[in-house]
């Protein structure tokens, strides 16, 4: 029976506007129980520099959800005023560089015009429907997705962005997830009368790595369901700033945008705050403080039980590999790889200077009015994800999914989880 689609058309109703009681909102918990258990989740400091504009990973508000396990939401971990920083990348530089690809090259107009600074040249006072710049819908960084084929290629690949790889490695590496790293992105671009149907992420031969996801905009209701469409979905409130993460069981699930809310939609939500891409003061960050701790339907998180959680699933999903098509010598050079990768890596403390000192002068000299009036009715979407695993260099064609996921390459990194573990 398929209780997915049901509830993904309920909700993508428009008149009358759907019920969102069951809407599960994280930043209005401590007012009103949740239909599903949530977690928090208690982090320590990492030994790793941090990405200006974002609070310290111990002032995070991180929740897990037990009936499903794997997905993580980070309530909006960005100081006030600087997501600004990443939409612009996401609109003004990713949609222009014409090493990446977006729905416009497939439809042979990429080449003709910039929609962004079009949009901006233009000094528009409002986002109409007929504007050209409605027309981008994704642009994919590093890995292009071939949707034709569902696969990625080395043949369709480009230079993953410096400052979103040292993104994607400082939020793995405060969750725990040590070894990720970002070689593929999706940017999504929504309006108001935009959805995204249910679907499962597993063209990506490495499915024991996380997905990350960053909002940016407009509310959307999130669905997240099981590894079929008999599992009820789970709706959950992302607002600007927000970050999702889907590991373990979530990373295969399915999962779907019913709803992007409008403003005076969110307005009406009881844990409406003021705008935290334009806040001067940073409201967020300690509004609910410990006040929900003492609720029955939160548990209360150690600060290492996410790297626990992982290692034990790493272990039940590869403990029936016993072989691969890998030489001993390939396995090796794994293995340092892979336990260099549960450190900081040098790539990452190469480019932290150069990227912070870029994201305080950005955000100081953005002219911010046209994002302003593009974000006003849109939502942006930002997905990363790893495509090989730990210590593979390219995609090879000739070896399936199953041997990737069968090989000692993933076993490595269990051993690499299990020895950050016991050091720290």
């Amino acid at each position: 029976m398929d209780l997915f689609t049901p509830e993904f058309k309920r909700l993508k109703a428009r008149r009358p506007l759907p019920d969102f009681s069951e809407v599960i909102d994280i930043n209005n918990i401590e007012h009103k129980k949740p239909v599903h258990k949530i977690e928090k989740i208690n982090l320590k400091k990492t030994a790793a520099r941090p990405i200006s504009g974002i609070k310290a990973c111990d002032e995070w508000n991180v929740y897990r959800f037990p009936d499903y396990p794997g997905f993580i939401v980070i309530q909006n971990p960005f100081l006030d005023g600087y997501q600004k920083y990443w939409i612009s990348r996401c609109l003004k530089d990713f949609s222009s560089d014409r090493r990446n690809s977006s729905n416009l090259t497939n439809l042979g107009q990429f080449e003709y015009y910039d929609v962004w600074e079009d949009f901006v040249s233009r000094q528009c006072s409002s986002f109409e429907k007929d504007d050209p710049l409605r027309k981008l819908r994704w642009v994919t960084l590093g890995y292009h997705y071939g949707w034709d084929v569902k696969e990625y290629s080395e043949d369709r690949k480009a230079e993953f962005p410096a400052d979103v790889q040292c993104l994607s490695q400082y939020f793995s590496h405060c969750l725990g997830f040590g070894s990720f790293r970002a070689e593929a992105g999706i940017v999504n671009y929504y309006h108001l009368d935009s959805t995204l149907g249910g679907h499962t992420d597993h063209s990506e031969i490495d499915h024991t790595a996380p997905l990350l996801s960053f909002s940016f905009g407009q509310t959307c209701v999130f669905l997240l369901g099981g590894p079929t469409k008999e599992t009820k979905p789970m709706a959950i409130y992302l607002r600007s700033g927000d970050v999702c993460v889907m590991s373990k069981e979530a990373r295969l699930a399915y999962h779907a945008v019913p709803k992007i809310l409008t403003p005076k939609d969110d307005d009406c939500l009881p844990s409406c705050i003021s705008n935290p891409i334009l806040n001067n003061k940073d409201m967020q960050s300690h509004r609910h403080g410990n006040s929900i701790e003492n609720k029955t339907y939160l548990i209360e998180s150690s600060s290492n039980s996410q790297n626990g959680q992982e290692l034990e699933y790493n272990e039940k999903y590869n403990s029936t590999s016993n072989h691969s098509n890998l030489s001993s010598q390939d396995t090796a050079h794994c293995q340092e790889q892979s336990e260099k990768s549960f450190s900081i890596s040098e790539e990452y403390t190469l480019h932290i200077d150069k990227l912070n000192k870029r994201i305080e002068r950005d955000v100081s000299e953005l002219d911010w009015r046209p994002f302003d009036i593009f974000l006003s009715g849109s939502r942006i979407n930002m997905n990363l994800r790893q495509v090989l695993p730990p210590g593979c260099e390219a995609v090879e064609p000739q070896m399936e999914k199953s041997t990737y996921e069968e090989n000692p390459l993933i076993k490595v990194r269990i051993q690499a989880v299990i020895q950050t573990s016991i050091a720290s």
